[in-house]
């Protein structure tokens, strides 16, 4: 039985390289930029971002991707008014790159975000909290530099449609690697 499985866990090892071929997973942080505008109350504030995701290039200048983002949480005071944001959100898009060298390559992506929003409102009239939960459109643009067939650095702009309250948007620096 041990050899069995030995034999079975080594023939897996050697083939796994076949089967992920393709596949990428990577991660980034940055700062987000959330502009909320109503309820008496206008800000624009940044944050801390960062993402995990995973891809697969299924073409050499195409890729699907899903990932996780935290958007980060802002304060604001206004007056007598105090506001805070936080968003999160899921992330699936299609990536199409363009090499501009053997190293160097730019790309951009459409796709959508499920985004969970959450804000708190307080004025001297009372306060307010609320959790909003949408699928919202997004777009970016970026650069890929490939330190090695493996290991790439990344750098990115990303814009998610605006939600009822809030204007998301993400500068970013991460990195990747590939199966």
């Amino acid at each position: 039985m041990q050899k069995q499985f030995a034999v079975f866990a080594i023939a897996a090892a050697l083939a796994a390289p076949a089967f992920a071929e393709g596949f990428y997973a990577g991660g980034d942080i940055g700062r987000s930029k959330v502009e909320v505008k109503g309820d008496g109350i206008s800000a624009h504030k940044n944050d801390n971002t960062w993402s995990a995701y995973g891809g697969y290039q299924f073409h050499p200048n195409f890729a699907a991707e899903v990932g996780y983002r935290s958007f980060g949480k802002i304060d604001a005071t206004e007056g007598a008014s105090r506001a805070s944001v936080k968003a999160r959100g899921l992330e699936a898009s299609l990536v199409g790159s363009l090499p501009v060298t053997n190293e160097l390559s730019v790309f951009g992506r459409v796709g959508v975000t499920n985004v969970k929003a959450t804000y708190e409102l307080r004025t001297p009239g009372g306060y307010e909290n609320a959790s909003e939960k949408k699928t919202k459109g997004m777009f970016g643009i970026g650069a890929r530099y490939a330190v090695s067939k493996e290991v790439g650095l990344t750098a990115e702009y990303r814009q998610v449609a605006k939600m009822d309250k809030a204007k998301l948007s993400t500068f970013t620096v991460g990195g990747d690697y590939r199966f």
